[in-house]
């Protein structure tokens, strides 16, 4: 759980539109960027660095982020774990529903939802810790990252979720290739029925952003997209199915001819893909390459 560099940049991302207020972090967060990094992403002067990176604010090798949040703006910053073991000050365990009653303007999700096993009470206990118009950001374990936690986010698990039907709106879902510092992709709202892919050979982090429109308890039925639109559509009817010419039937039942056939027809595609793979470890859908120092 931390703030590396691409935490730092959807933390500046954020701050450049809004105000942080009263934030809660999951789990508290460690600094995981050099304080040369954090002064250049945040434009930060010297005291100002000093006052973050203190040896109050310094757990074994790890220096945590109270005193950076308070200088992009925080008015309390609060730290919520199921166990006080990096000094969290709000000991819960957000599998169970949470009996508390602050909440917060901003909640700051930053490698920490992977790790509870019970998701759908999590992100509802997040819904309840914010204030109407309030913001969540995540930046969560996407492809790649199997073994790190209980599970690897998907770009559709949010657009699902964080929705107009859900309360939420203004949603920003972001997929960034991890060892990648100058561009993230910006996953657009998919088409009535279409699937949002994003595959890459790299370990990659999903980044959202929302903002809770009104209070309500997110829905216990969240399904994904593309199946709600399928259903909807009516079933296909006897005269929508195609019916295979004789010449095709006879063919495949010619092994060496409908194989030949085949391999006369897919292998440019093959190879294409092949050679496109080889100059790009990224192949994607609904996305549009953003750079960083557009971002922020």
């Amino acid at each position: 759980m931390g703030i590396d560099y691409h935490g730092a940049i959807a933390l500046k991302h954020f701050t450049t539109r809004n105000k942080l207020g009263k934030t809660l972090t999951i789990g508290r967060q460690a600094i995981h960027v050099s304080p040369k990094v954090i002064k250049k992403i945040f434009k930060l002067n010297n005291s100002s660095i000093d006052k973050i990176f203190t040896t109050t604010q310094k757990i074994g090798n790890f220096y945590f982020c109270e005193k950076l949040l308070t200088e992009l703006g925080a008015t309390c910053v609060d730290s919520l774990d199921a166990s006080n073991y990096e000094g969290a000050n709000i000991i819960l365990d957000l599998n169970k529903e949470l009996k508390f009653e602050k909440k917060y303007n901003t909640i700051i999700d930053f490698g920490s939802s992977e790790h509870i096993f019970n998701v759908a009470q999590t992100f509802e206990n997040y819904s309840q810790l914010l204030v109407e118009g309030g913001i969540l950001i995540h930046v969560l374990p996407a492809n790649n990252q199997c073994g790190h936690g209980f599970y690897q986010f998907s770009p559709e698990f949010f657009y699902s979720l964080y929705n107009y039907k859900n309360g939420y709106r203004d949603t920003e879902i972001f997929m960034v290739e991890m060892p990648n510092k100058k561009f993230w992709f910006k996953i657009n709202t998919p088409k009535p029925g279409q699937r949002i892919y994003f595959e890459s050979k790299k370990p990659c982090y999903v980044v959202c952003f929302t903002q809770k429109n009104m209070n309500l308890y997110i829905e216990k039925d969240v399904q994904q997209s593309d199946y709600l639109h399928e259903w909807a559509v009516q079933p296909q009817t006897s005269q929508d199915i195609i019916i295979e010419s004789k010449l095709k039937s006879k063919i495949r039942k010619i092994p060496i001819i409908f194989l030949s056939i085949k391999l006369i027809i897919h292998f440019p595609r093959f190879w294409l893909v092949s050679v496109r793979d080889r100059v790009s470890s990224v192949k994607r859908k609904n996305s549009a390459k953003v750079y960083i120092k557009d971002i922020i």
